[in-house]
């Protein structure tokens, strides 16, 4: 008896410690596994807060889509788990034995066989679940982002990944405002992993993300990439380009394009087509070097020398000090000048320039006259200007990445270095860096941060944070930012800056044809514009890297052609008063209204009203149908009978066609010429026509204004 009694308590006293063990211990972990056991609980994804551009344009939206799930206990057969196995690989490329060992785990529940999959897939997957009577497969409502404009504005906005997590731009920088808070649904299962009734389900609601207005605008934005890709491929810049508008007085950036860009709604596949034929041979560092490449925002992340557009900091540095007299001639060039021993030359050395004053010395970005304004400057002013112009330091713009600029030392720069950064040279700065200085000029010499969100507001449309515009410091004096606007609009009507003059406006500007680094086979070409030039509303900087053609780079050329048909639209489109009376034939005209958002019928009839012609390809119904997109732009002024291409919403298919020429033809001869092939002309002067853009063989979108100037016009060099 006093053996079995101890045996007995041996027993139980293994027992007690074992449950201690088990419910102490470990109380918690079997806890979480039963739990698991006898629930299913299911996240909800929020939805992410909407991207608008300033005028309330859908930038960036969250699509409803479904996840499908597997529950692999309530599949009984190794037939059934077949048959499911085969049917998503045959039917979605899914891998059959990856999907067989899936839906085989007899001791796991909800594991995801499709995520984020439309609608008409789930419909088709119900559909065959019903006539073959399968159990265990679930959808999961969820959303997935979505880019209404695909390109456009790639390198602000960003991407998200596969869980709608911000990867870049706007969308990584802002995550915490965008995503939003996940719901739930939990249930409770039965031991053989069924769902018991629905009194014991319980939902937690999602909580929808923040929304986001950015100072970009939609059309600006599109009006800036169009001419920035089109200068890439016909000047065959080898490295691409970069385009910003900014508006001085505020700091809001109004449009950024790095250029190439890529598809948002497909970020990870390359839109090189020489790069797209190797991709299955590159290795996985090879892509991903690739990758961050093509979402590199180069406006913001890249530096580069900038050349003569920096000559414009360089003078007003020279006018707040008081380093030379502003009214008398200064310099004369010989068309070099020797600093240390070095010689540096003009870019026209065959024939100098002469005697010159300060302003002259810009029209004709001499940089001989510059080198001798740096050494009157000095190294000390120079660079408090440099800290005054906020170059030495990030902007602080609210986008991920941003680089800052790269000096010498102060006190290490002996005068030959002083000499070649009075010109632009062998220092890098960003391309925002720059055009943020120099809005300074154009803004009373008051330097404002760049903006690029305006608010942040809630699922209701309600205001949760509004950005204000921020002033950095006083640059310079008001009285020197004008002063320089006088000589940036001399650079335009009387210098090199010509080919950026716009018929009925004063412009000013700043060409640029710089060396990048000590290799002479890469140049940028660029220009930064400012219109007007006496009472500003907006700066636009183009820089073009390493243009095809070694004979024809420079920023006079390249970049002023290319800022002068930026800064023609954008004038047009918002509206700006002309400084100047012209002649009628370029004021006639009629404004093109803004028929987007509504429907074909009314914006049809709204462009026929105004004695526009109307085509759109597209046999749907025209009074359920909205309008996506349209062009020539809003606010563009046409002859009456132009035509308006218009796109609808479910159906934006882009036509092509080649421009024909229309050199030495009249205006009526040109424009039936063109008109014959869906484009639209504007037509500057009188005579037969001597210039035409876009050029002849260009291929561009029906509706597309073709500009030409007639004869009687002066030829800008």
């Amino acid at each position: 008896m006093k053996i079995i009694l101890a045996l007995f308590l041996i027993i139980f006293m293994v027992v007690i410690i074992r449950l201690i063990f088990v419910q102490v211990i470990n109380g918690d972990y079997y806890k979480q596994k039963a739990y698991q056991q006898q629930t299913n609980d299911t996240l909800i994804s929020a939805n992410r807060g909407t991207i608008y551009d300033i005028n309330n344009q859908e930038l960036a939206i969250s699509a409803s889509v479904e996840t499908i799930v597997v529950n692999p206990p309530q599949i009984k057969t190794d037939e059934a788990r077949q048959k499911i196995a085969k049917y998503f690989s045959d039917n979605y490329s899914l891998d059959y034995d990856t999907l067989l060992a899936t839906v085989s785990k007899k001791t796991q529940s909800s594991l995801v066989i499709m995520k984020k999959v439309g609608k008409e897939v789930t419909d088709e997957v119900r559909k065959w679940i019903s006539e073959e009577k399968i159990k265990g497969i679930s959808f999961i409502e969820d959303v997935k982002r979505y880019y209404p404009y695909g390109s456009l504005a790639s390198h602000i906005l960003g991407f998200c990944g596969t869980d709608n997590q911000g990867l870049y731009g706007i969308e990584l920088k802002y995550e915490n405002y965008l995503k939003g808070v996940p719901g739930r649904v939990v249930t409770t299962k039965d031991a053989n992993s069924n769902d018991l009734p629905l009194e014991s389900e319980r939902y937690i609601n999602s909580e929808d993300g923040n929304n986001i207005v950015l100072t970009i605008d939609a059309t600006i934005q599109h009006i800036t990439e169009n001419y920035l890709s089109q200068a890439i491929e016909e000047y065959n810049c080898l490295s691409g380009g970069t385009a910003i508008v900014m508006r001085p007085s505020t700091g809001e950036i109004l449009a950024m394009s790095s250029q190439p860009d890529y598809n948002l709604n497909d970020p990870f596949t390359p839109t090189d087509e020489d790069v797209l034929k190797v991709w299955d041979n590159l290795s996985t560092e090879e892509r991903v070097k690739i990758r961050n490449e093509m979402w590199r925002n180069t406006v913001i992340s890249s530096t580069y020398e900038p050349g003569s557009t920096f000559k414009l900091l360089t003078a007003a540095m020279a006018v707040e000090e008081k380093a030379v007299d502003t009214d008398k001639v200064i310099y004369t060039a010989t068309g070099v000048i020797r600093v240390g021993g070095w010689p540096i030359h003009c870019w026209r050395s065959y024939n100098p320039h002469g005697a010159q004053t300060l302003a002259q010395g810009l029209q004709n970005s001499c940089n001989p006259l510059f080198v001798y304004v740096g050494s009157k400057i000095g190294t000390t002013d120079f660079y408090k200007y440099l800290r005054s112009f906020g170059l030495m330091e990030r902007t602080g713009i609210d986008l991920p990445s941003e680089s800052t600029s790269t000096f010498w030392e102060e006190k290490s720069v002996v005068p030959a270095d002083l000499a070649v950064m009075s010109f632009g040279q062998r220092f890098e700065i960003t391309p925002l860096q720059l055009i943020t200085a120099i809005s300074a000029l154009a803004n009373d010499g008051t330097l404002m941060k760049p903006m690029i969100v305006k608010r942040i507001t809630d699922s209701n449309g309600n205001i949760v944070t509004e950005y204000e515009p921020t002033e950095v410091r006083q640059a310079v004096s008001k009285e020197t930012a004008d002063k320089l606007l006088e000589y940036a609009e001399s650079v335009v009507s009387l210098g090199t800056g010509k080919r950026a003059q716009i018929v009925g406006y004063k412009i000013g500007g700043k060409t640029g044809t710089a060396e990048q680094g000590t290799n002479d086979d890469h140049y940028v070409a660029s220009f930064v514009g400012i219109a007007p030039a006496y009472n500003p509303e907006f700066i636009v900087l183009v820089t073009l890297k390493d243009p095809g053609d070694k004979n024809n780079r420079q920023g006079g050329v390249l970049g002023a052609t290319t800022a002068k048909k930026i800064m023609s639209d954008i004038l047009s489109y918002l509206e700006i008063p002309m400084d100047y009376d012209i002649d009628a034939q370029e004021t006639n005209g009629i404004k093109v209204p803004d028929v987007r958002t509504k429907t074909i019928t009314e914006g049809m009839k709204l462009l026929k009203t105004a004695g526009f012609n109307v085509e759109i390809d597209f046999d749907g119904d025209k009074n359920a149908t909205s309008i996506s997109d349209q062009l020539p732009v809003p606010g563009t002024l046409l002859k009456k009978g132009s035509i308006i291409k218009l796109y609808a919403a479910d159906n934006d298919v882009r036509v092509s066609v080649e421009v024909p020429s229309v050199i030495g033809k009249t205006a009526a001869e040109a424009e039936a010429l063109l008109k014959k092939v869906g484009l639209n002309i504007k037509i500057s002067g009188t005579g037969k026509v001597v210039t035409q853009d876009p050029p002849s063989g260009t291929n561009i979108e029906e509706g597309t204004v073709i500009r030409v100037e007639m004869d009687n016009l002066t030829e800008l060099h």
